[in-house]
């Protein structure tokens, strides 16, 4: 009997956890038809030599969930009882052209309203373009959240990158309709590709007379393998993928100042935003308000960074209007102690989970053991426990607090190794003032020459 390839499990922690808001994953189908070039999850699936079938999954992963919420100390369960928005889906798009056939997202749309469970629902359209009427009452305000892809305005770029999926001024509309009755709608245009988004201030213009709340962008990017992968028709973007930064600081300006002119939040993600003075108002563009009074989401490395980056300055802003380093701002150093301080204020509980769920493919660049996390962490552990052992080895995950530009881990470079304070527990530097393209840890041999240069954390 076929089934869908969901990477084992259709329910699980977020892939980029806890990067993002949204601790859960769902997905419903494990293949994506939109057929865009640059699809991650289908590119993924090809340099794996793993070629995924069809088979309605419902029972599987409505079972999944509801066994997960049984359990006291599953992390999907606890992230799920405690009404954290599940994503839906990061991997593939819940509404493409197969659900004609299964209805397996309508199905699960159903369930997670009787279930009152908030969803961040990710899509480019297709069959909720045109059946929208099926579907409506399923979304629901207050409750859900839609973010819809959206690369281009162009509607003959769009056949050509996105050849299944509906073109632009179809899910312009489709974002008309969903605001319409009271839906937030973030449109991101991700992947970002100057030659496909075009100017800023026309895109946003767009998309602002359609209804959306915020804008959200990423760089395109691709792994070596998954480049492997992409047809020989788009070699040509693939060459102005992976430069880094793939963003030029004034195309960045020109987004944030066409957003805020046109009302909308920006999010290019924390790495970006860090350079500009950690401007976006919410993580993904995501207002917690959107969710319910009962809904959480998990921003605690956002909130956090902010927590840092007003520290350089006592609290008052770091960068100025032209996003410039503010005269007077000093780099902040910090260890765990702080971090963990900061959880406890903002009442982020710190139950018992198991840690297994937590070990994903935070990032394809990384090769990491395992073992190790086993070892220290066992079956179980507190999660607050949990988030260290990924403060302490950036290596296994580096998309914690280190995600944003200025979040330097502390390095000896004549030892090749990095220090701990007496607790065992790495040292980062937040640096507002740092311009640099690329990685770069901070040097341990600078930091004890300008220790009191430092705010301590």
């Amino acid at each position: 009997m076929f089934s869908f390839d969901f990477n084992d499990n259709p329910v699980k922690l977020y892939g980029i956890w806890p990067q993002t808001p949204f601790p859960v994953e769902v997905s419903i189908y494990g293949v994506c038809s939109n057929q865009c070039f640059y699809c991650f999850s289908n590119l993924n699936r090809a340099a794996a030599g793993r070629k995924p079938h069809e088979k309605n999954p419902i029972e599987k992963v409505i079972a999944g969930m509801e066994n997960a919420m049984s359990d006291a100390k599953n992390p999907v369960g606890y992230f799920l009882r405690n009404k954290y928005p599940v994503c839906f889906s990061n991997t593939t798009d819940p509404f493409m052209r197969e659900e004609k056939i299964y209805r397996c997202t309508e199905a699960f749309l159903k369930y997670a309203k009787k279930r009152g469970l908030p969803l961040w629902i990710q899509t480019k359209g297709n069959v909720l373009v045109e059946e929208f009427d099926r579907y409506a009452d399923l979304i629901v305000p207050g409750k859900d959240a839609v973010y819809i892809t959206l690369t281009t305005l162009d509607d003959d770029v769009s056949r050509k990158i996105e050849p299944g999926a509906p073109v632009s001024t179809a899910r312009l509309e489709l974002v008309r309709k969903l605001s319409d009755r009271g839906i937030p709608v973030v449109v991101a245009c991700n992947p970002y590709l100057e030659d496909w988004a075009g100017d800023a201030d026309a895109y946003c213009v767009a998309v602002k007379a359609a209804g959306a709340r915020g804008v959200w962008l990423e760089q395109l990017h691709f792994s070596g393998r998954q480049a492997e992968e992409i047809a020989s028709a788009y070699r040509g973007y693939v060459q102005k993928a992976n430069v880094f930064p793939m963003f030029h600081v004034k195309r960045l300006k020109a987004w944030y100042a066409a957003t805020e002119y046109n009302g909308l939040d920006f999010f290019p993600s924390p790495y970006w935003d860090s350079y500009f003075g950690d401007r976006a108002m919410f993580p993904e563009c995501a207002d917690p308000a959107w969710f319910g009074e009962a809904a959480k989401l998990f921003t605690v490395n956002f909130d956090f960074v902010r927590r840092i980056h007003e520290s350089s300055l006592n609290g008052a802003p770091v960068y100025g209007p032209d996003f410039e380093v503010t005269k007077g701002a000093r780099p902040v150093a910090f260890s765990w102690r702080p971090v963990e301080e900061f959880f406890k204020e903002i009442g982020l509980e710190n139950p018992i989970l198991k840690t297994a769920p937590f070990w994903v493919p935070f990032n394809a660049k990384q090769v990491a053991d395992h073992r190790e996390f086993r070892a220290r962490l066992g079956d179980e552990a507190p999660l607050y426990e949990i988030l260290r052992y990924f403060f302490n080895h950036p290596e296994d995950c580096p998309n914690f607090l280190w995600y944003a530009a200025m979040g330097q881990i502390l390095t000896d470079f004549d030892t090749n190794t990095y220090p701990t304070n007496s607790s065992g527990d790495r040292i980062y530097v937040y640096d507002p003032s740092t311009r640099h393209h690329g990685e770069r840890e901070h040097d341990l041999s600078t930091y004890m020459r300008k220790r009191s240069d430092y705010v301590h954390l």
